[in-house]
């Protein structure tokens, strides 16, 4: 069985105060503006990194911002709380960050534990700031060892701390293989920013190289079809039916073809024209990216998206909601839209929809869509969608168990 990410717990972070995401299949976070749809995007990705080797501190203040100003409270703990599964094995792993006082922060407290036969956790490292003990394989339950180690980094990458059962290494596992996609640039070349020298776009033509996962930009839209399409014909009538089913039945293939030496382009054949990705329209590449996402090998942990309705017409989202179901059979997807034509394509939105409201002090709350009501209010209104844009959709709302 492959190793997952079971569930997420945030506290501290901005609007959320405490909350848990539980991750299976589908689900769909819908809300206003600062409700904590793109806080919860974030924490997701800073799961990633935390199993990345390089300088964490460093990387989380240059690209997150100073964490003194991203916490929700003082009295409240910025801390992440994951689980992880893999077979019979589960581990709850949680690092608490604070800040230095020069803008970086650093690691005021860190554990991982494995769940034991009697149903209880028991420690597998523990840290609070430079401090770590942690288990070797002649320790048995408790922690016999200490290391120093530096609060900048997690000590899941610290060198002198053993894995003898491998818990470490798989929560590296599960959090190094999270793919997280904010809204991917795809506008045309002109539009987008040009100070810093060459652009890094999926338009362009680009070197060969081999793909096992989706580049976070989408850069690598053309190595990752194909790798996909040398997978052989089966797969490539598969994709050409999700292409043609959203991009229309002129379709009649996809390639990957060689403009110069040493250079790859994405192409779509409508007939006998042939189109390159830099006359593709953004829609047309957007869609592109989430038929290659779903035709990967790659076995993420969870996917996250944010905001696909981007740049779709109406009718082509209603085709990616589709594809997002599909995904979500073989990976937990977590999406977060504005689009009620996102939300009316969804066979079952009692079953797939999350609503994050925000209390009178303004702390995020997760919301579920109660099923018998909902039924209700479909006498009067012909979806979800239609609900949401009256006003009315706090009456169909109820409390998710955290």
């Amino acid at each position: 069985m492959a190793a997952k990410l079971t569930s997420l717990r945030i506290q501290g972070f901005r609007c959320i105060e405490d909350l848990t995401i539980r991750l299976d299949g589908l689900q769909v976070f819908i809300g206003e503006n600062g409700s904590g749809k793109s806080t919860i995007v974030e924490s997701f990705e800073l799961l990633r990194r935390l199993a990345t080797p390089g300088r964490f501190a460093f990387d989380f203040y240059t690209r997150h911002g100073d964490l003194s100003e991203l916490r929700r409270s003082l009295a409240i703990p910025f801390r992440l709380t994951a689980r992880c599964e893999e077979g019979e094995t589960l581990v709850e792993y949680s690092a608490e960050l604070a800040s230095s006082g020069v803008g970086l922060p650093s690691f005021a407290k860190e554990t991982l534990s494995r769940m034991g036969d009697i149903g209880q956790f028991y420690p597998v490292f523990s840290r609070t700031g430079p401090d770590a003990m942690w288990r070797s394989a002649s320790d048995g339950p408790t922690l016999g060892q200490r290391l120093s180690i530096d609060q900048e980094q997690s000590a899941m990458l610290a060198p002198g701390i053993q894995d003898p059962s491998g818990e470490i290494e798989l929560v590296r596992r599960v959090f190094s293989s999270l793919d997280t996609f904010v809204p991917i640039e795809v506008g045309p070349l002109w539009a987008q920013p040009h100070e810093l020298g060459t652009v890094r776009s999926l338009r362009n033509p680009t070197r060969p190289e081999p793909a096992r996962r989706l580049a976070r930009d989408g850069s690598n839209i053309t190595s990752v079809y194909s790798t996909i399409l040398a997978k052989g014909p089966d797969v490539n009538r598969a994709v050409l039916e999700d292409v043609r089913a959203g991009l229309g039945l002129d379709v009649s293939y996809v390639s990957v073809a060689s403009p110069a030496p040493g250079q790859m382009q994405l192409r779509l054949h409508f007939g006998t024209r042939e189109v390159p990705a830099s006359q593709l329209s953004q829609g047309q590449l957007s869609y592109l990216l989430l038929v290659a996402l779903k035709h990967l090998d790659h076995e993420a942990s969870a996917v996250i998206w944010d905001e696909p309705e981007l740049h779709l017409h109406p009718r082509l989202l209603t085709r990616a909601a589709w594809l997002f179901e599909e995904i979500a059979a073989r990976r937990p997807v977590l999406v977060m839209t504005h689009a009620d034509a996102f939300l009316d394509a969804l066979d079952k939105p009692e079953r797939f929809v999350r609503v994050l409201t925000l209390d009178a002090s303004r702390r995020a709350v997760l919301n579920g869509i109660d099923a018998d009501r909902l039924v209700e209010w479909r006498k009067m209104y012909h979806s979800l969608g239609e609900i949401r844009r009256d006003g009315m959709l706090p009456e169909i709302l109820t409390s998710v168990s955290q």
